[in-house]
C-alpha cells in the first residue's frame, strides 16, 4: 500500500470476513492498483463493548481506490464478494448467521415508540455514517436516508428509516441495547 494519489477515493471492497482481507488486497497489489484499507466504523463506545460479546461484534473493513482505477479494481475482487456486478455495493452477510440477531431496538426519541429492532452490524453502519445528536441517538431526515442509500447501507435498514420520515421530515431515533 502506497501513498495514493489526489483523485476521490472510492470504496471498492468491504467486508467483515477477516480471511478475504489478505486475498483483496494481495490481487490489488499483484495488479498495481493502489489502495487504503480503513475501518468501517467508528470506536464504539464504552458502554457498547461492555453490552456485547466480543465474538459477535464483526469489524467490518473496506478498502479504498483512486477513482480513475475502482472499476478495475472492483472487477479483481467482484468473487470474494460474489457476483456482485462492479459498480454495484454489496450486502454483507454476517461471518456467523447468529451472530446478527437483532438485538439493538431503534425508538423515535420524542415518544418513546418503537420503530423496529436492527442487527448489530446495522448498528454499525448508522454508526459509521451519522453523527451523534446526543449519546446513542440520531436526527434522521430523508435526505439522511439518501446518503445511507447511496453508501451501500443494508436495504431492510434504508427502506425502515424511510418509512420512519415519510410522515415527518426529521426524527430523533435513539438506539437502545436490550
Amino acid at each position: 500500500m502506497t501513498e495514493l494519489p489526489d483523485s476521490p477515493l472510492v470504496q471498492v471492497f468491504r467486508t467483515d470476513d477477516p480471511a478475504l482481507l489478505p486475498l483483496a488486497t494481495m490481487a490489488l497489489e499483484g495488479e498495481g492498483i493502489e489502495y487504503q484499507v480503513r475501518h468501517a466504523g467508528k470506536e464504539d463506545s464504552f458502554e457498547w463493548q461492555m453490552s456485547q460479546t466480543p465474538t459477535t461484534r464483526p469489524v467490518v473493513v473496506e478498502i479504498v481506490v483512486a477513482s480513475d482505477v475502482a472499476a478495475r479494481a472492483r472487477d479483481l475482487l467482484v468473487d470474494l464478494e460474489g457476483s456482485t456486478p462492479a459498480g454495484a455495493s454489496a450486502s454483507i452477510p454476517p461471518a456467523d448467521p447468529s451472530a446478527d440477531i437483532p438485538t439493538v431496538t431503534l425508538e423515535d426519541a420524542e415518544s418513546g415508540l418503537s420503530i423496529g429492532t436492527i442487527g448489530e452490524s446495522q448498528l454499525q453502519e448508522l454508526t459509521t455514517h451519522l453523527e451523534e445528536e446526543k449519546p446513542q441517538q440520531y436526527y434522521v431526515t430523508p435526505e439522511t436516508v439518501e446518503m445511507l442509500q447511496d453508501a451501500g447501507t443494508d436495504a431492510t435498514l434504508v427502506a425502515a428509516l424511510r418509512e420512519l420520515v415519510s410522515a415527518r421530515p426529521g426524527v430523533s431515533v435513539r438506539w437502545i441495547v436490550r
